[in-house]
């Protein structure tokens, strides 16, 4: 019993001295997936020590996902959290990011109700959402976790291609939460959302970070965390409660795919205080933005005259945003369009467009729309003018815009390619041209539009044939581009095949409906064949169609004060003017006189044939 007894206080004396030398097996999981087995004989701040049959490895606590202990057989899971210092425990990691969070509601000034989330990031007030959320704004109230509510006190900063505003409340000692870092965020990390989707308050969800995306040379991270609207301009949380990015938008068409602007990107703005009271905000920034919205749907619909009205009172607000100018501009660049076939032409609509735009390009010279729209309207009013000093100074502007590229999209690329394109075929520029065109097919080996150019540079090389190949090829895949359809016919119609130019005339007139302007060239071709009963068939119904578009009042149509059937109203072309008019009531004169001729010569024979007859009676007799 004595020997007992002394090995038993050998034993705890030998425990003693070892201390955490002795440790049970636990298993660790890292967040790349490895798995390793071994004895956690040390912990810092920073890392993990392991031992593994006597060899000891150091682990980063940043690469650990969890540390399960086996005792005695019986796993007890602990999470990372509870030995990282930098990792935080579920209850306690949401409770703070609650206590941050908040609610807004922005009432716009169209009435609509508008429900986003945001954070606080300053003791003082500061709190950071996205630009959406409070766009339009006519009033807003942000509520805290406490229940206490409050109106913006100033606009601290805001990026509308960040989409993020930074907002500062008359409120201290606030539960600021804390920025992380996405500097070494590995994919496959666990990330967190709080927010306020559809309006259920402080809601948590999970998932997993995906990847960083590049947008317009902006960082985005595209996560699995599910969130709805409402979420918008909440924080994208890391494992250790830091926010690492702000939510911001999902994909509708795909299967959670959500994404948040990466803190890196915001840490930048908060550095700069702009001061905006919160009423000259809404007064300058965001009633400008409203009616921007306005006149955009307008602008969608065609109806531009209203859009320009709009946008007059959007740059009364702010001169000093060249969107609005090359906005306007655009509406005045088709008011010139369409006055030039009408009777109105009391503006010189095509010098205010060309105006706007250089005024868009001296606000920012590096806009890239206000380069793209002033280059492309220069080249076409040189085109119209046979001016080349004007496309030379065109194509000047377009190659500016040319230079800044890296920051739009492909589609943004092609449409500006198309315009050098064009202005290279006015200055008969052919192989300058083709390689606008080959930039296109770069972008898009399929582009419809890469193709229309190479069909043009052949059409102004004098290659209608290889030219109708390519066009014919576009048609396969577009059977129903009644455009393409009239190219096609009005080619075939230069070459002197009336009988393939009829026949598609007839599929766009059947794509078109009562479309003016391929009857218009039905009733022409059926001249050429000389067959004036079809002839005047085709330019009755350009009469009805006439007589029909002529009794709205397009004016009262644009302001809508008259209402119309939109499919009936889109059978009225947009080029229907007096020198159609005119055009058609000469055809059907030269069509009567055709007649009249014709019944004079059978009259004239009629009568001689009974003089004829009667004189040869008179001698049987």
């Amino acid at each position: 019993m004595t020997n007992f007894r002394l090995f038993r206080i050998q034993l705890f004396f030998v425990c003693l001295i070892l201390g955490n030398s002795l440790s049970w097996a636990e298993t660790i999981v890292l967040k790349n997936g490895q798995i390793v087995e071994g004895a956690v004989i040390g912990r810092s701040d920073k890392y993990l020590k392991v031992s593994q049959n006597g060899k000891v490895t150091w682990y980063n606590w940043d690469d650990v996902q969890t540390v399960d202990a086996k005792t005695n057989g019986n796993p007890t899971s602990k999470d990372v959290a509870s030995s990282n210092p930098e990792a935080a425990s579920p209850s306690n990691m949401f409770t703070k990011a609650f206590d941050s969070v908040v609610l807004i509601r922005n009432k716009t000034l169209n009435q609509d109700q508008m429900l986003g989330s945001g954070f606080i990031v300053s003791s003082d007030g500061v709190i950071v959402t996205n630009y959406h959320v409070v766009n339009s704004s006519a009033a807003m109230s942000i509520r805290l976790k406490d229940g206490r509510e409050f109106t913006p006190q100033s606009i601290m900063n805001y990026d509308k291609k960040r989409d993020i505003c930074i907002l500062r409340i008359g409120a201290s000692n606030l539960p600021a939460l804390k920025l992380g870092t996405t500097k070494d965020l590995a994919a496959g990390a666990p990330i967190y959302t709080v927010g306020n989707p559809l309006g259920l308050e402080y809601s948590v969800s999970n998932g997993l970070f995906s990847s960083k995306r590049d947008k317009y040379h902006i960082s985005y991270l595209q996560f699995t965390a599910p969130i709805s609207p409402g979420n918008s301009g909440g924080p994208l949380l890391n494992q250790s409660g830091k926010a690492i990015g702000v939510n911001t938008f999902y994909l509708v068409d795909g299967q959670n795919l959500n994404f948040a602007l990466d803190v890196e990107e915001l840490k930048p703005l908060l550095q700069t205080d702009r001061n905006i009271p919160f009423e000259e905000f809404v007064r300058k920034v965001s009633q400008v933005e409203y009616l921007k919205t306005q006149a955009n749907q307008f602008l969608d619909a065609n109806k531009w005259d209203k859009a320009e009205e709009i946008y007059n009172q959007a740059i009364a607000l702010d001169p000093n945003d060249p969107e609005l100018f090359d906005f306007r501009g655009r509406c005045r660049e088709n008011l010139w369009f369409d006055n030039r076939v009408y009777a109105n032409n009391s503006r010189n609509y095509l010098e205010e467009a060309i105006d706007d735009f250089n005024k868009a390009v001296f606000i920012d010279p590096n806009y890239f729309w206000g380069l793209a729209d002033l280059g492309q309207l220069l080249s076409i009013k040189g085109d119209s003018l046979k001016n080349t000093s004007f496309i030379k100074t065109g194509v000047g502007y377009l190659k500016q815009a040319e230079t800044l590229l890296s920051d739009n999209t492909d589609k943004d690329a092609e449409a500006l390619y198309g315009s050098l394109v064009s202005a290279n075929l006015f200055l008969q520029q052919f192989s300058e041209a083709q390689k606008y065109v080959d930039k296109i097919f770069e972008i898009d080996p399929k582009s419809l539009q890469g193709a229309r150019m190479q069909g043009e540079i052949l059409l102004a090389q004098g290659k209608i044939d290889e030219a109708l190949t390519i066009f014919g090829q576009m048609l396969s895949a577009q059977p129903q581009n009644f455009d393409l359809l009239m190219k096609i016919a009005g080619l075939y119609e230069q070459k002197g095949d009336l009988f393939e130019a009829e026949r598609r005339y007839k599929a766009a007139l059947e794509i078109g409906g009562k479309n003016y302007v391929p009857l218009y060239s039905l009733a022409k071709i059926s001249l050429k064949q000389s067959d004036l009963g079809k002839a005047w068939q085709y330019l009755e119904s350009l009469k009805k169609i006439e007589m029909y578009c002529f009794s709205l009042n397009w004016n009262a149509r644009y302001n809508q004060a008259v209402t119309v059937d939109e499919r009936t109203a889109n059978e009225c072309p947009q080029n229907l003017g007096p020198a159609w008019h005119d055009e058609v009531d000469q055809m059907r004169r030269s069509i009567l006189i055709s007649w009249a001729k014709t019944y004079s010569i059978v009259a004239v024979f009629i009568v001689a044939v009974i003089f004829w007859l009667k004189k040869r009676k008179q001698k049987t007799a």
